[in-house]
């Protein structure tokens, strides 16, 4: 193959309940989860929050990438 060793499938469960967060364009926020809904600049706190910390791990949160030796990329291109 292509150098991986094959692993055992895990079986994939969804959520059935999730937190749906709204925001309203007015420094407020519709929150939802199950059959409970609320509003309130809290919980656009806690979307800004949740959103900055999320991109965070996407951006500044990443591991170092170990390099193989003859393989660096530049600076901005597909690896």
């Amino acid at each position: 193959g292509c150098g991986t060793t094959p692993k055992e499938l895990v079986t994939y469960w969804p959520q059935v309940s999730f937190l749906g967060l709204l925001n309203l364009g007015d420094g407020s926020c519709i929150a939802s989860k199950g059959s409970l809904a609320m509003h309130g600049q809290w919980l656009w706190e806690l979307k800004d929050w949740i959103d900055r910390r999320w991109m965070w791990n996407y951006s500044e949160g990443l591991p170092e990438m170990p390099t193989v030796a003859g393989s660096a990329a530049a600076p901005g291109s597909a690896v």
